[in-house]
Order: structure tokens, then C-alpha cells, then sequence
């Protein structure tokens, strides 16, 4: 896992996270700690909310489709990451 930058529509800017080299269809699925999250979905239009650990440790994304994007937080090379839109949407590297 390394430290690499990420741009989405919908997000001005970059943001900083993490990367284990994954993508989903061609994009970009990156990892972030609690804090990249936290910034990176304030600074997107899309309403979320924080599950602690004693509810889950997950994010709740809601994008305006229905039920909302769960992102679990997870163990990732001895880093605890949350994976916000991978698999998903459509990051893609910064340059």
C-alpha cells in the first residue's frame, strides 16, 4: 500500500489516500484512514454519516440512489482504511 493522489467529478481537487494497485473498470479504487474520509466526503455534495465501532466502523454514502453506499473500514497492510467509492465510482489517479 502507498500514498497516492485521486481525483472524482463531484470533488474539487485532489484527495490523498491509499493504493494496493486494485481497479473496477478501469478506475481507480483507492483506500483512506478515518481522516481522508471525513475530509474528502465533506468537501464532495453527497449527505454520509459514521457508524463507530460499536455500530459497525463503516460509512454510509448516500448518492441519491436508493440505498446507500457502505464502506466498511478494514485492515490493509497494517493501516486502517476505508474504502470510499472503490469498486464503485469512477476515481481516477491525479496527476
Amino acid at each position: 500500500m502507498y500514498a497516492k493522489r485521486f481525483q472524482l467529478d463531484g470533488i474539487e481537487g485532489t484527495v490523498h489516500g491509499y493504493s494496493v494497485d486494485q481497479s473496477w473498470n478501469g478506475f481507480e479504487c483507492p483506500y483512506f484512514t478515518f481522516d481522508q474520509a471525513i475530509a474528502l466526503l465533506r468537501r464532495s455534495h453527497l449527505r454520509f454519516e459514521y457508524r463507530d465501532a460499536e455500530r459497525g466502523d463503516l460509512f454510509l454514502v448516500y448518492t441519491g440512489y436508493g440505498e446507500p453506499d457502505i464502506f466498511e473500514g478494514m485492515e490493509v497492510n497494517g493501516l486502517h482504511v476505508y474504502g470510499i467509492g472503490a469498486f464503485a465510482w469512477a476515481w481516477s489517479q491525479a496527476a
